[in-house]
């Protein structure tokens, strides 16, 4: 669907049946850059740094790459002449790696998709892999593996082959520390706690020497900003953009360090109040107005939540344990209700998940990384909580993420935040949409204005995100960082009312003037002014004593022209006839001016209710 005043994109090179363009500042912050880096490689000008790009987290800079630029890169080769092309992307996670094996895996078990790359652009794509092992040299081949398994044993496998392009996503946990100290290793860089990190990841992955290498992350470090001798940054003016970006609430909330119990549980309310909240929104909006492409996504209601806790040798309660305590919380809240808007509700209470870094089934809620998300972001899962220990930092792709609890007080030595940062990004994505271009457009045509707030209320309670920790420790810096540049969840909904209510204003002017203009030819005599013996209102005769060497017709003419439309209730979006009256021009300034209702042009909350 194209809407009008949307925002500005690009036809992704290929694309998904979800995602079929990037939005304008992607094109330009991460694909146009690259494509230069990309142009004088392919012309003999390598520069053997990693290019690196300052995307915030978020972007979608993951995702630009699989379904956009590896593809154009792989094209550019075609045309330079280079045959045997291999494209590598690694992270730190798996999730990540996870997460784009599926994607590409789409493309690669697609013929339609294999033909028109072959046929089109020339590209003979012969594998979509996991292991460096299986690369075979022929063609265009892409790998998708952990840094971990690239810089491993199976790096020799790489340095028997020429690379076209390597893409090393979050940098900044592994790559951001080539050198400094002894051995090798750096000290002090952001994102460490002040002792020495050995960087072997990066002196292992440097030795591949790609035609272009690539660097991602959304909070760069030291060492990336500034040693020049092994990074050169190619973009780093993208920003946070409000207008595709969940509202975080103002501040984080603190509970006593020394009682988890307290702690889970006001997590655990916090998500059972969301999830029954937007469940009884939607129950109040008919069907009928959540079919549209963007207002659709709000019929996705579960929000999960995520809780990083303690080792079993700490004194924070570990995963089965947080686990075992919801269960009993379940217990107790089963019966219980709370107040929302003068509405008593009930308790909207799911299961808790495990995930952990390693382990079998007993530790992994599905068996899997994979599994657990998919059921954490599914609607027909009951499960709407995660407990974790090592994970999350980055990766845990959990579409409807709104809630993160941490356990552990963790301290902030030499104002190191990057870690607790990357969590509380794990929340920052919006999957509800565009707020300027698409919600705005489709929420002002509908012209109930009740409905128009449900749904406001109701997209407002699906994209809050906040966090609940124990005092102490450096979560409030890391918290504050994450949500600069966004609108807070405290003024969302004024934010979503007023740019409703701006959509509004501006879609409707042509079909206002044609309301008014029908309405006037059935209603042609001011409604007001007292009428004379013939029914002909007061005001019009005055005014023809004024025209009498007009022709009857063209004095007709010209009444029409001044007799002008008012809504009776002050509220110039309520069209219903019932609220529309004719009125002559004095009358209708008159009115204006007594009832203030030139107000309400600048007041949201008179305009619509």
């Amino acid at each position: 669907m194209k809407y009008p005043f949307e925002i500005k994109r690009v036809p992704a090179f290929l694309g998904t049946k979800d995602i079929t363009h990037l939005y304008q500042d992607q094109y330009e912050h991460i694909v146009k850059p690259s494509m230069e880096v990309a142009k004088k490689a392919l012309k003999g000008k390598v520069d053997p740094r990693m290019a690196t790009m300052l995307c915030p987290p978020g972007s979608g800079k993951t995702t630009v790459f699989n379904i956009d630029l590896i593809w154009r890169i792989a094209a550019l080769a075609v045309i330079k002449k280079s045959t045997n092309n291999l494209i590598i992307l690694t992270a730190p996670d798996l999730t990540i790696i996870e997460d784009n094996l599926n994607l590409l895996n789409e493309f690669w078990e697609n013929n339609e998709i294999l033909d028109y790359l072959l046929n089109k652009h020339g590209i003979d794509w012969r594998g979509l892999y996991e292991n460096p092992s299986d690369v075979r040299g022929r063609g265009l081949e892409i790998l998708v593996c952990s840094i971990q398994k690239a810089t491993g044993d199976q790096l020799p496998h790489l340095k028997k082959h020429s690379i076209l392009m390597l893409e090393n996503d979050e940098i900044h946990n592994g790559l951001g520390c080539p050198e400094g100290g002894e051995a090798n290793n750096y000290e002090n860089d952001i994102g460490h706690d002040g002792s020495t990190y050995e960087a072997k990841w990066f002196t292992a992955i440097n030795e591949l020497q790609p035609k272009m290498w690539f660097g991602l992350t959304g909070s760069d470090t030291d060492s990336i900003r500034n040693n020049d001798k092994y990074y050169y940054n190619i973009s780093n003016k993208m920003e946070k953009s409000e207008w595709r970006l969940p509202f975080f609430k103002n501040k984080l909330k603190q509970v006593c360090e020394y009682s988890n119990t307290e702690l889970v549980e006001e997590y655990f309310v916090a998500l059972s109040k969301r999830n029954a909240i937007s469940k009884h929104l939607h129950s109040k909006i008919p069907a009928k107005y959540l079919k549209t492409p963007s207002l659709s996504k709000l019929n996705d209601l579960k929000t999960s939540g995520m809780i990083k806790c303690g080792l079993s040798s700490s004194a924070y309660m570990e995963p089965k344990q947080v686990v075992n305590f919801i269960y009993t919380l379940n217990e107790k809240y089963k019966d219980e209700t709370f107040m929302h808007e003068g509405e008593e509700l009930s308790y909207h209470i799911g299961s808790p998940a495990i995930l952990t870094t390693s382990g079998g089934i007993d530790q992994k809620t599905g068996g899997s990384n994979g599994e657990c998300i998919r059921l954490l972001n599914s609607e027909g899962s009951q499960y709407n909580g995660v407990s974790v220990i090592y994970i999350g930092t980055v990766g845990i792709n959990i579409t409807n993420l709104g809630v993160i609890a941490i356990l552990p007080v963790i301290d902030n030595k030499g104002n190191v935040d990057n870690s607790i940062y990357q969590l509380f990004c794990r929340m920052d994505r919006n999957k509800y949409g565009l707020w300027r271009g698409e919600f705005d457009y489709e929420v002002s045509q509908i012209s109930d204005p009740k409905i128009r707030n449900l749904i406001i209320k109701l997209a407002v309670n699906l994209a809050t995100k906040e966090a609940i920790v124990s005092y102490g420790g450096m979560a409030e810096n890391a918290y504050n960082k994450t949500k600069e540049n966004h609108v807070l969840a405290e003024d969302a909904y004024g934010y979503l009312h007023g740019l409703v209510s701006l959509k509004k204003q501006i879609t409707t002017t042509e079909e206002q003037d044609e309301i008014y203009k029908l309405y006037k030819v059935e209603n042609p005599h001011c409604e007001f002014c007292p009428q004379n013996e013939e029914g002909i209102p007061m005001c019009e005769v005055a005014a023809r004593q004024n025209h009498l060497e007009d022709s009857d017709e063209d004095f007709a003419k010209w009444w029409f022209g001044d007799l002008e439309v008012d809504h009776k209730d002050g509220d110039h979006f309520n069209n219903d006839p019932e609220n529309l009256q004719t009125l002559c021009s004095d009358e209708h300034g008159y009115k204006t001016q007594k009832l203030e209702e030139y107000r309400n042009r600048y007041n949201n909350k008179k305009r619509i209710k």
